[in-house]
């Protein structure tokens, strides 16, 4: 097992990333969170936050997700917070918190994330929003099996 968690590691560490994600913490329940239709609520009032909305809903759809365009149509609601501080090329992107509820309000998961620049070209580039968005919509399919 301790093999298998250091050869994880390693391949995260060795992967062609354009961006590095950072989850903060993942204080989600013990049982996995059994959802499939997901609403994404606004994530901020900027075009940029707009801009990271429709990619997250786009990268839920490839992890088999389905983005639905109405709150009541979801089984679960999924909430944050996106900033971008920094200029361009040194910024940070970030999603604290991102929060899954259900219809009820229970809180199904949630994790903060942090993305930085690791390659040429800006942060807020199209191809470093669809990786940030592509591992935010990664890490909540491992939650949500």
């Amino acid at each position: 097992m301790r093999y298998l968690f250091a050869a994880v590691l390693l391949s995260l560490g060795l992967s062609p990333a354009a961006i590095l994600a950072r989850p903060l913490q993942t204080d989600s329940p013990k049982m996995p969170c059994r959802v499939r239709r997901i609403y994404v609520a606004e994530l901020g009032q900027s075009d940029e936050a707009e801009r990271f909305r429709q990619e997250l809903k786009r990268q839920l759809k490839k992890e088999r997700f389905t983005a639905v365009a109405r709150a009541e149509e979801a089984e679960a609601t999924l909430a944050g917070k996106f900033s971008f501080t920094g200029s361009d090329r040194d910024g940070k992107l970030a999603l604290d918190p991102a929060e899954l509820r259900d219809g009820s309000g229970a809180l199904l998961w949630h994790s903060s994330f942090y993305f930085t620049r690791q390659s040429r070209g800006s942060l807020l580039s199209g191809g470093n929003i669809q990786d940030a968005a592509g591992k935010i919509a990664a890490t909540l399919r491992g939650a949500c099996q």
